[in-house]
């Protein structure tokens, strides 16, 4: 937080609205528990509408599983989101998610993982149903363009900076 009172989140109107966030997860990020830290934001349009980031709940086996769990958790948030917004009226296209985990993605996309993924099974059946049926299309992106990058890690000054301007945030009037 240090260097950051004079900074806000900005709201701007869009003519095209959609849904998309993204994820990220430290796995083992507590050297103490072994428990890997979550993070996400979630945006409509380049509006944030809602971000996070947690120590998980169990200790994860691999890098895969840690962001498998953020990319369930994150897919619930989406769902959430989107159908707030169709009960109001809007008629929008399934949202993104971005990870920047291939194999949590392959995961998501390809059934034949399955004998592979029985330590994560509540999750993945969950997220494969998304997007199975379209209603979520999950993507990979590559770590420097990761924006949940920042609820995860530590970052020094030179990719603290860039990567909150990610977030849509700027400098307060004075």
């Amino acid at each position: 937080m240090k260097g950051t009172i004079n900074l806000s989140l900005y709201l701007v109107h869009a003519l095209l609205i959609a849904l998309h966030g993204f994820c990220d997860a430290d796995w083992v990020g507590c050297h103490d528990d072994r428990r890997s830290t979550s993070g996400f934001a979630i945006y409509m349009g380049n509006n944030m509408l809602s971000w996070g980031a947690k120590k998980q709940a169990t200790v994860s086996r691999s890098t895969a599983e840690a962001e498998y769990h953020v990319v369930a958790s994150t897919t619930a948030e989406l769902m959430w989101f989107l159908n707030l917004l169709q009960s109001i009226g809007y008629c929008l296209p399934p949202p993104k998610l971005y990870c920047d985990n291939i194999s949590a993605v392959s995961m998501a996309k390809n059934p034949v993982f399955h004998h592979r993924t029985k330590h994560i099974e509540i999750d993945v059946p969950f997220i494969r149903e998304r997007v199975a049926h379209r209603d979520l299309l999950l993507e990979h992106v590559a770590s420097p363009d990761q924006t949940a990058y920042i609820f995860t890690k530590p970052l020094c000054s030179a990719k603290f900076v860039p990567n909150r301007d990610k977030l849509f945030i700027g400098s307060l009037s004075p």
